[in-house]
């Protein structure tokens, strides 16, 4: 038995050893600072006598992989903020900039387009060192037509599966999902993983984590978020499908099931579409995630392509719906 927490905080690990548990993951209290605010690692931070305590991605030699990382400093104070303002402006004039609080996860605090008064009134949680609250001023990355966002996920210094494309909303803010293989050519995938791997030549870590990137206009993987120190959002379904015999078109996403929803109604319905996941078959739809009243997770996998995969979920998504109308 072992325990994989969402953050490997000394109290955790404590409690754990002492009922005979082993325990997974990176310890939050990283060489480099708290894994929890990882995304304060992508940029130097803009005092210059801060910047040489903690190595950033710049420091990571990733120029030669294909990939790169945004224009942008880490500030831990508004003062930092404007700062940070002023200079990006300098070196980017009419480039678009975004904000983001580095101790939050899920896209939760980001705001496009960030002008000067909204960093004025910007406030940080008070904190026992000056990286434990920093945030993030960086350039918006302007993709091609539809945003491609791939993500890679790691152990160690070895890639987790293939890589995946991000299912984004709110003009690319919040991540709804995966879908994996990615579409996009080997080409990118290899970018993504020789810069993941140069980053983990200085970071140097151990369990699951993982980079997010944005394609600009030109194509170029542009790193825009670190995922370290915890189970990323789809690793239990990575972990899921690499049981299978062989390789799956996978979809995972989230769903809010509404109050009154039994579990056993959308298991009974699924089965009565045919679409409940088969071992035999490798085909279905998994829910894994379910609590009335709260956003869910689900997967559609498939071992026929993702036509198959496409077309359960419009299936899947008509059964939703009906659920809904049935509680009113």
């Amino acid at each position: 038995l072992c325990f994989y927490p969402m953050y490997l905080v000394p109290d955790v690990q404590k409690v754990a050893e002492q009922q005979g548990v082993r325990v997974l993951g990176d310890e939050d209290e990283h060489q480099l600072g708290l894994l929890s605010n990882a995304k304060a690692w992508l940029h130097p931070h803009i005092d210059e006598q801060k910047r040489a305590l903690a190595p950033s991605l710049r420091d990571s030699a990733i120029q030669g992989s294909g990939a790169r990382g945004p224009r942008g400093y880490i500030a831990s104070s508004t003062e930092d903020l404007l700062k940070a303002f002023s200079a990006l402006k300098a070196e980017m004039p009419q480039g678009r900039l975004v904000l983001k609080p580095s101790w939050t996860s899920g896209g939760e605090g980001i705001i496009i387009d960030v002008a000067e008064e909204q960093l004025r009134a910007f406030s940080f949680p008070k904190g026992k060192h000056y990286l434990d609250y920093t945030a993030v001023l960086e350039e918006f990355i302007e993709g091609r037509g539809n945003l491609q966002s791939p993500t890679l996920y790691m152990i160690g210094s070895e890639p987790c599966g293939p890589l995946a494309d991000q299912i984004l909303s709110g003009d690319g803010v919040v991540n709804d999902g995966n879908k994996y293989p990615s579409a996009l050519p080997q080409a990118v995938t290899q970018a993504c993983v020789a810069a993941a791997k140069a980053v983990q030549q200085v970071w140097c870590l151990s369990s699951q984590w993982g980079l997010d990137y944005v394609l600009d206009k030109e194509g170029t993987p542009i790193i825009v978020d670190l995922n370290m120190g915890r189970p990323n959002g789809n690793f239990a379904v990575r972990l899921w499908e690499s049981k299978m015999c062989q390789r799956l078109c996978v979809h995972s996403a989230s769903w809010v099931v509404p109050q009154g929803v039994a579990v056993r109604s959308c298991y009974e319905a699924l089965g009565r579409s045919g679409l409940l996941w088969s071992d035999e078959a490798l085909r279905g739809v998994l829910v894994y995630q379910f609590f009335p009243g709260q956003t869910c997770s689900f997967a559609v996998a498939s071992s026929r392509g993702w036509k198959d995969v496409e077309q359960m979920i419009a299936k899947f998504t008509a059964i939703t719906k009906e659920l809904s109308e049935l509680v009113g």
